[in-house]
């Protein structure tokens, strides 16, 4: 069973790379839509692996595609260079990046070539908050190029299905803001929850940005960001607070795709 009850359906029934081209034509045929999700190479502290911006977003559209009916492309697990201020920046060894025209271009075409396979209703996952204006310029690209005018292409980040009356309940006033939220108690509780093999629970720290300026400077200045790569404390996570915040992502998405993809 999935989360929240929902029944189950093998891989190569949603997953493009499971199905062979006959059953996934016959999907589209029958009007599927295609979830794309979108993430990163990027450092998650001591504690986390760098494959966290891309596994969320990935087990969220697979889990709504079982629930919905829809498919689920490939991750793009690459995406735009990690920001001082957000991600701890370009300085910390495996974080691996994409100028923002090859970002944008690998989307626009993934979406172009859907579009030509027929796929009229495609949601784009963001798992990486620095993505979001190449995903929109993707998208904006993508529809201009093919002229598909019946095609609807949404884009979102997983963050935007959490409101702020549920942030509100968990955390009370101990929430930093979603741009400190890294590697910190929102994205180690949902990796708990999803996959506690890969959190190192002994490294966790209790450490936090010292000074956040109003203002990005090019390059990086040494000592902006703690060397172990939090900017928020991520020792409030927990698995069970993970489930919570999966299952309202998951019913929020849930509710779009069934009015937009209708």
């Amino acid at each position: 069973m999935a989360m929240g009850g929902q029944e189950t359906r093998p891989a190569a029934s949603y997953r493009m790379e499971e199905m062979t081209w006959q059953d996934y034509a016959e999907a589209v045929a029958k009007g599927a839509g295609v979830f794309l999700p979108v993430g990163s190479l990027e450092q998650h502290g001591a504690h986390l692996p760098m494959k966290t911006d891309a596994f969320i977003p990935t087990r969220i559209a697979e889990a709504v595609a079982r629930r919905t009916g829809h498919l689920v492309a490939p991750t793009i697990s690459y995406g735009y260079k990690s920001q001082a201020l957000s991600g701890g920046g370009q300085i910390f060894p495996g974080t691996t990046s994409l100028d923002g025209r090859t970002l944008t271009g690998i989307v626009c075409d993934v979406i172009r070539e859907l579009i030509r396979h027929g796929v009229r209703r495609i949601l784009l996952i963001s798992g990486h908050g620095e993505n979001q204006f190449f995903m929109f310029e993707a998208a904006d690209l993508a529809l201009k190029e093919t002229g598909a005018e019946d095609t609807k292409v949404l884009v979102t980040g997983w963050w935007q299905h959490i409101s702020d009356a549920l942030i509100d309940r968990l955390f009370g006033d101990d929430f930093p803001g979603w741009d400190l939220e890294h590697a910190a108690t929102i994205e180690t509780s949902l990796m708990l929850a999803l996959d506690p093999g890969s959190v190192r629970t002994d490294r966790i720290k209790d450490e936090t940005i010292e000074y956040i300026p109003p203002y990005s400077t090019f390059p990086q200045p040494p000592g902006l960001v703690p060397a172990s790569g939090l900017l928020s404390r991520a020792t409030p996570g927990s698995a069970a607070i993970g489930a919570e915040l999966m299952e309202a992502i998951l019913s929020s998405l849930e509710t779009v795709v069934r009015a937009e993809f209708a």
